[in-house]
C-alpha cells in the first residue's frame, strides 16, 4: 500500500471557469431561455465523452441541447466560433525567443606545410538514394485530438466539480421571479412612434401619386424613418431593505437600456423616499457617491421632457412597517412626479400578500403598483403605454 496521502477533492471552479460559460452567458444576453438545468446537461453529456469526436460534433451537442429554431442555431454557431478561437489563441504556445548566434569557431591548426587543414569534404549521397528529409516539424494533432484538446481547455477542470453555489454566484438572475429575456419583451412594447430625422424611406402611396399627377416616374417619395419616441424614467430605491433586491433592479436597469429600444432611459436613485432639501426633493446619479440633482431638473432635463415614470421600491413592505412619516414623504415624491407627468407605474419587488398593514398598502392606494414578476411588470408598462392593466397584474 502506498504511504502517500490520498489526493483531495479537486477545488470547485470559479464562476469564470465553468465549462464554455462564456459562450452560455453570450446565448443568455441574446435572448435565448436558458437556465441551470440546461447547463446541467450540457455537463452530463461531457462527462460522458459526447460531442468531443471533433469541434463540430461539441457544436451539434450545444445546439441540440440549447436551441429550439433554426435562428438560434445559427446565432450559436457564430458565438461557438468566436468561443472556440478565443480558446484556440489560449492554448497557442508564447513565441520562444529568438536563438542567439553562436560564437564564431576558432581556426582549425596549421598543417605541416604551414597551411590551414581543409575541411573533410561531406559525404555523398549515394547513388540512386533519395535527397536527405528537412528537419521534422512538430506533426500537428489530427482533428479529433484538436477538437478533444480545444474542449478540454474550455473545460478547465472537471466538470463534476462544478458546485451548485458557483452556478448561483456565476448565474443569479436564474432564481428572479421574471427572466432578463420577458424583461426585453415587455420593455420593447413601451413604445411611441414618430417620423423623424432625414427622409430615407421610400413611400409607396405618395411615390404612385405622384406618377398618376406628373405621368411619369422621376424617382420615389421619400419619408422619415418611424423611431421610437418614448423617453422613460427610473426612479430606483437602493440600499436599506432594498439591497436583496440588487439583482433584480439591475437587471431591469440593464434590459431596459439594452433592449428596450426607448429613445432615452434616465436612471436616478434615492434612499427609502427622494432626500427633501430647502430647494426640492433630490436624487441621486448612477455610482456610489453619485451627487444630488433636483427631481423636478431631472424631469425637464433634455430637448424632449420624459414621458413616462417607473419607481422600483418595497415601500415599507420588506421590513413589514407602517411609517406615517414615510408614507407622507411618498406622498409629496408622487405629487410632484404627477405634476409633470401623466403617466406614473411602480414596481414592488415584494410579493403582494406581503404588501397589507405595511407602507406599501397606504402607497398603492394613490398609484398602480404590481409585484415585480412577468405579469406585473406587463400591467405597469400598459399604464406607461397610457391603458389599463390587465386584471391580473391590476393594482
Amino acid at each position: 500500500m502506498s504511504g502517500g496521502a490520498t489526493p483531495g477533492p479537486a477545488p470547485p471552479l470559479a464562476a469564470e471557469e465553468l465549462p464554455l460559460f462564456e459562450l452560455f452567458q453570450d446565448l443568455r444576453e441574446a435572448g435565448l431561455s436558458l437556465g441551470t438545468r440546461d447547463y446541467l446537461e450540457l455537463l452530463r453529456a461531457l462527462r460522458m465523452g459526447e460531442g468531443l469526436d471533433d469541434t463540430r460534433a461539441l457544436l451539434r451537442l450545444c445546439q441540440l441541447l440549447w436551441t429550439g429554431t433554426r435562428e438560434e442555431s445559427r446565432l450559436l454557431e457564430r458565438l461557438f466560433d468566436r468561443t472556440v478561437e478565443a480558446a484556440a489563441r489560449r492554448m497557442r504556445p508564447a513565441p520562444e525567443p529568438a536563438a542567439v548566434a553562436p560564437e564564431p569557431a576558432p581556426p582549425p591548426p596549421a598543417s605541416a606545410a604551414g597551411s590551414p587543414a581543409a575541411p573533410p569534404p561531406a559525404a555523398a549521397p549515394a547513388v540512386g538514394a533519395a535527397p536527405a528529409a528537412p528537419a521534422a516539424t512538430e506533426a500537428r494533432p489530427p482533428p479529433r485530438g484538436r477538437a478533444l484538446e480545444l474542449a478540454l481547455a474550455m473545460l478547465r477542470g472537471a466538470p463534476g466539480e462544478v458546485e451548485p453555489t458557483a452556478l448561483r454566484r456565476a448565474l443569479p438572475d436564474e432564481y428572479l421571479p421574471v427572466s432578463p429575456r420577458q424583461m426585453r419583451q415587455a420593455w420593447r412594447r413601451l413604445r411611441r412612434m414618430e417620423r423623424r430625422g432625414p427622409r430615407t424611406e421610400p413611400d409607396v402611396d405618395a411615390t404612385l401619386a405622384q406618377i398618376a399627377r406628373d405621368g411619369v416616374f422621376l424617382g420615389p417619395a421619400l419619408v422619415a424613418r418611424r423611431t421610437n419616441v418614448e423617453r422613460l424614467l427610473l426612479l430606483v430605491d437602493r440600499h436599506g431593505s432594498m439591497t436583496p433586491f440588487q439583482v433584480l433592479t439591475r437587471r431591469l436597469v440593464e434590459t431596459a437600456r439594452r433592449g428596450g429600444r426607448l429613445a432615452h432611459v434616465g436612471v436616478w436613485y434615492f434612499d427609502n423616499t427622494p432626500l427633501e432639501l430647502d430647494a426640492g426633493l433630490a436624487v441621486h446619479r448612477e455610482g456610489a457617491g453619485g451627487e444630488l440633482v433636483l427631481l423636478r431638473d431631472v424631469l425637464s432635463a433634455g430637448p424632449r421632457a420624459v414621458t413616462g415614470a417607473l419607481v422600483v421600491s418595497d415601500a415599507g413592505a420588506a421590513r413589514r412597517a407602517y411609517s406615517t412619516e414615510r408614507i407622507e414623504a411618498t406622498g409629496r415624491f408622487l405629487g410632484e412626479l404627477r405634476a409633470q407627468l401623466r403617466r406614473v407605474a411602480w414596481i414592488n419587488p415584494v410579493p403582494r400578500h406581503r404588501w397589507p398593514g405595511t407602507s406599501a398598502q397606504a402607497v398603492r392606494a394613490v398609484i398602480p403598483m404590481f409585484e415585480a414578476d412577468r405579469a406585473g411588470l406587463d400591467a405597469a408598462l400598459r399604464v406607461l403605454r397610457g391603458r389599463r392593466p390587465h386584471p391580473h397584474g391590476g393594482p
